[in-house]
């Protein structure tokens, strides 16, 4: 409940297409409406889509359900680009809007309703990625409740992620795909059976988003760990990867027809614009604090942001997530295999965004959003050794805290930054 009230305050406080990347993933949504088929992404015409065309369909298709009834003609008129724009600059003053928006709240367009449904869609998925991480985290702690509400409660109340979860995003879907993925894992070290779900699971993640490609590290740990004979580890092996085939083959096709690559990773980035002149392996350390901003609450188009001293905060909970992987790495009590079932998710996911950010300019920390609930699992993991009541009072603190910047964000700094509506 309290989620669902955050992100609703989040909803209400960011003017429509202003969320990050939102238009174009809007823009996804009304092509494939308009269109009946799938976008192609074009360099000479981009269409509403742009890059976003060369995503993979799921969270796009299940949002067009929510348009029905509504019609987007003339949705065009929403996408006027302000000229003076201050995209990425938090450090100039005056409103922060990126479109000229036509948005009337007090009587909507019809392409507005279609976005604010979705983005209902989009908050209920979020839901779904908390009480992931509840169920997750109790594999490990089933006997310590307040383990599984401090990771939950990590996810929920962190800005971002009330952020992007009340928006119009594909990364709405992954995230609670890649928990649930996690969580079926972890389930099939017990019934073997449910590496087949985690497969359909992980299928479907990847058809969300080719992030999601980085959950069969953790699948092939699983399928390994044991020893056993050839045939079983064959067997295990085929549960998680049939059902991608099956579900995701298809895709990758249509990328080499369509673009003469599977992944179609050249084509967004020439449509993006943003590629670097030269590639940089250590881009991103060397933009590790925008990174690290990033992953805890940076708003609007990446020119909202909170005071300096949330911030140093953050930083500070950030270093001790990363501390936590090394003690419980050390600590001779921490169960080996699931240990090593969040850390590879996070690893390969830290390791995708390292490789995709030595091409592309702009260090963005809710990249790593599909291990999101690992991430929360390890800090409270680690928080639980925690001998006496120092444990569940360093929870609640931490949680009062999110609770505290996400309620300020989203009734002062965000809505304080949009002072104006074109009519």
């Amino acid at each position: 409940m309290a989620y669902a009230a955050l992100a609703a305050i989040f909803c209400e406080a960011t003017p429509a297409l202003e969320a990050s990347d939102e238009a174009r993933h809007f823009g996804y949504v009304i092509e494939l409406v308009r269109q009946g088929e799938l976008p192609r992404a074009r360099i000479d015409a981009p269409g509403l889509a742009r890059q976003e065309a060369t995503q993979p369909p799921l969270y796009y298709a299940l949002a067009a359900l929510f348009t029905r009834g509504v019609s987007l003609a003339g949705a065009e008129k929403m996408y006027r680009w302000r000229p003076d724009n201050p995209v990425g600059r938090a450090d100039l003053p005056g409103h922060k809007h990126m479109w000229l928006s036509s948005e009337n709240k007090a009587e909507p367009s019809a392409a507005i309703k279609a976005l604010y449904r979705i983005r209902w869609f989009s908050i209920f998925l979020g839901g779904i990625a908390v009480f992931a991480t509840w169920f997750l985290c109790l594999e490990f702690k089933p006997w310590f409740i307040h383990t599984p509400v401090l990771a939950s409660g990590l996810v929920a109340f962190n800005p971002m992620f009330l952020f992007i979860t009340s928006s119009v995003n594909n990364d709405a879907l992954i995230m609670p795909l890649s928990c649930l993925a996690l969580l079926a894992l972890v389930k099939s070290l017990k019934r073997p059976a449910w590496l087949w779900g985690a497969g359909i699971i992980t299928a479907l993640a990847v058809m969300t988003k080719l992030s999601a490609l980085t959950l069969f590290l953790p699948g092939m740990i699983v399928v390994w760990h044991k020893k056993a004979d050839l045939f079983s580890v064959v067997r295990r092996g085929l549960g998680l990867l049939v059902p991608a085939a099956l579900i995701c083959g298809w895709w990758f096709v249509r990328n080499w027809l369509l673009y003469g690559e599977v992944l179609a990773n050249e084509i967004h980035r020439k449509i993006a614009g943003n590629a670097r002149s030269a590639l940089e392996p250590l881009a991103l350390l060397k933009e590790w604090d925008g990174f690290v901003k990033s992953f805890w609450g940076v708003f609007g188009g990446f020119n909202i942001v909170f005071p300096d001293w949330v911030y140093y905060v953050f930083f500070g909970l950030s270093a001790f997530s990363l501390a936590a992987v090394f003690i419980l790495r050390a600590r001779r009590d921490a169960d080996r295999i699931y240990y090593w079932i969040l850390t590879s998710q996070v690893g390969a996911n830290l390791g995708a965004v390292a490789v995709w950010t030595s091409v592309l300019w702009g260090s963005q920390g809710r990249l790593v959003f599909p291990s999101l609930g690992a991430i929360a699992c390890l800090f409270a993991w680690e928080q639980d050794h925690w001998s006496g009541p120092k444990g569940p009072a360093f929870s609640g603190a931490v949680l009062l805290f999110l609770l505290g910047v996400s309620l300020w964000a989203g009734l002062s700094i965000i809505p304080g930054s949009y002072p104006w509506v074109v009519l």
